[in-house]
């Protein structure tokens, strides 16, 4: 992997890499995991120290209910997501499992690509390897902490043997994503090759040296696609540095 040109200089073309829907999917989830996180964490440790966020909820009382409103919320967004923008869900859940030799080869090389060292890997589509990863662990992780919340939500429903897994399912769901989820910060936003990524998810447009050198496979295909469009609709745009936004 070469270096990025790091610059966003006048002009630069920038690439429509997330639509509305998506950046709000990301956002709803990131914030009611980190509400879910803190309002849980009294329960998950013992001792009169990590019992003091209780205060930040009013008592014990308080921290449970925002648990159970967010945990709600998170569950919702999925769904929501389908039914707003099922084209686009769609296709990251097709990307999903569509595992090619270029994933293999990305995640092959990976550990290099993290430490942030050189590596060479081939073109990759819209998610890499690492990222199509990164979504399955979430989406495993997701399903085991609300299918074994729910159940300790609603105590009765199971049988006493099966219901007593729940709770060790629900710590162990909890502390895998919450891990997933710290490697993800970290490649999206403290990387030195993250430079460009994190706006994707903000703006919905990441800069064309960001696209080529991780998705470029992707690029060359919205470029294309890019060449049909009408003016209103391009997914290429340019960056404006004295306006500080795409235009």
């Amino acid at each position: 992997m070469s270096k990025m040109s790091n610059k966003y200089n006048k002009g630069q073309r920038m690439i429509r890499r997330f639509g509305a829907i998506p950046r709000l999917y990301h956002w709803v989830y990131v914030a009611s995991f980190a509400v879910l996180l803190v309002s849980g964490l009294p329960k998950l440790f013992k001792g009169d120290e990590i019992k003091v966020i209780y205060n930040i909820f009013g008592g014990a009382a308080g921290a449970h209910l925002v648990h159970r409103i967010a945990a709600v919320v998170l569950m919702v967004a999925f769904p929501f997501s389908l039914a707003f923008d099922w084209k686009g869900m769609k296709k990251w859940l097709r990307e999903l499992v569509d595992w090619r030799k270029r994933d293999f080869a990305f995640i092959s090389v990976f550990p290099k690509e993290f430490f942030g060292l050189h590596a060479e890997f081939p073109p990759q589509g819209y998610l890499n390897g690492g990222t199509k990863i990164n979504s399955i662990l979430q989406i495993i992780c997701c399903l085991g902490f609300s299918i074994s919340g729910l159940a300790m939500w609603f105590p009765t429903v199971l049988p006493h043997e099966l219901q007593l897994w729940m709770y060790p399912m629900h710590i162990t769901f909890v502390c895998l994503s919450s891990a997933v989820v710290m490697g993800h910060i970290y490649l999206a936003a403290l990387h030195p090759n993250a430079k460009g990524g994190l706006q994707g998810i903000i703006t919905g447009y990441v800069p064309e040296f960001y696209a080529r050198e991780h998705h470029g496979a992707w690029l060359d295909e919205l470029i294309e696609e890019n060449e049909t469009l009408p003016a209103d609709k391009k997914l290429i745009r340019s960056w404006d540095s004295e306006k500080g936004k795409v235009v």
